[in-house]
């Protein structure tokens, strides 16, 4: 069996490197304890980065890589594309009939490819995400493995039906995303793609599962730049999906403020009750709240901001 491996290249240019060299290096060796053959597509923006670049990274980044398998490895160059578009590009180039979508900028952890695989092969017309979890050996990993959407890491390995997966990892038929692909936002916010699309296969009938034991880390944001400019964009596409959503009897913005607000008491609830999780220690608690409620206020100024002028801030603020 082939199975073709989608990696965008966008996330790595807004994390360190050093994150995309792990991934490489403990995919290679995963993916060689496996009787499947593999090829992986590197699906990237040629403006940012080259393919000269990219195949000389992987080289010097898994020290004993095989002819045979950077021979398996091919560039797919898109100009103008961004994550979920980069995604499709990859679904229509691969000749695998199973895909695995990951992102540039997650660690896989031990066994991370043999129980996505195993859970694949037991639930083949599903689709089945690893459990994706903020990377805490930073103190910005531990404010945001706290107090942003993405769980807390678990010693529970379980399979689990799920309402969404994350798109940084995960398996499935490349006939269910060759009929279904990511659909292309309207220019007003920069992810939520994934979201309308596990809408949508829902209603279809596909069986959205995760395994917990599949674990991926997955930074939080790189610098002040990326910090700043991620509290905004997500509170601009969180307005624009309300305002979409069209929910009879409820209005937009009000929807915006509840949400902001869960998202803030949530900070200081889990900051104080689940800080040993992330290793978090006593005395970084408030500062870890004040981090986040920062980060939460940038947020409710990116919704507000777009509330008042939602063209500027339609162009602004890309993740």
């Amino acid at each position: 069996m082939l199975i073709s491996v989608i990696l965008e290249w966008e996330n790595a240019l807004l994390s360190e490197l050093d994150r995309t060299q792990r991934m490489l290096e403990a995919f290679f060796y995963q993916s060689r304890k496996i009787d499947y053959d593999f090829e992986i597509l590197i699906v990237h923006d040629p403006t940012f980065v080259k393919e000269e670049f990219i195949k000389s990274f992987i080289k010097s980044s898994v020290e004993d890589i095989t002819e045979d398998e950077v021979t398996s490895i091919r560039f797919i160059p898109r100009q103008g594309l961004h994550y979920f578009a980069l995604k499709n590009v990859g679904v229509e180039e691969a000749n695998g009939e199973t895909l695995i979508l990951l992102d540039s900028d997650v660690i896989p952890e031990d066994n991370w490819l043999q129980k996505l695989l195993e859970s694949h092969l037991a639930h083949k017309e599903a689709l089945i995400g690893g459990l994706a979890y903020i990377d805490y050996s930073t103190f910005m990993g531990k404010c945001f493995g706290l107090g942003w959407f993405f769980p807390q890491k678990t010693e529970d390995n379980s399979l689990v039906q799920s309402r969404i997966i994350f798109s940084n990892n995960f398996i499935v038929d490349r006939e269910t995303l060759l009929k279904n692909p990511y659909p292309e936002l309207d220019g007003e916010v920069t992810r939520g793609a994934d979201l309308l699309l596990w809408n949508s296969l829902r209603e279809k009938g596909f069986q959205i599962l995760v395994n917990k034991g599949a674990k991926v880390s997955h930074p939080a944001p790189n610098g002040i730049n990326h910090f700043l400019v991620r509290g905004l964009a997500e509170g601009r596409d969180v307005y624009f999906n309300q305002k979409k959503s069209k929910t009879p009897g409820k209005i937009p913005a009000i929807q915006f403020f509840k949400i902001q607000l869960i998202k803030s008491w949530k900070v200081i609830k889990y900051s104080i009750s689940r800080g040993d999780l992330v290793e978090l220690k006593w005395w970084q608690i408030p500062f870890a709240i004040i981090v986040m409620l920062f980060y939460y206020l940038l947020f409710l100024i990116g919704g507000i901001s777009s509330m008042i002028f939602p063209k500027a801030t339609r162009r602004a603020w890309q993740i």
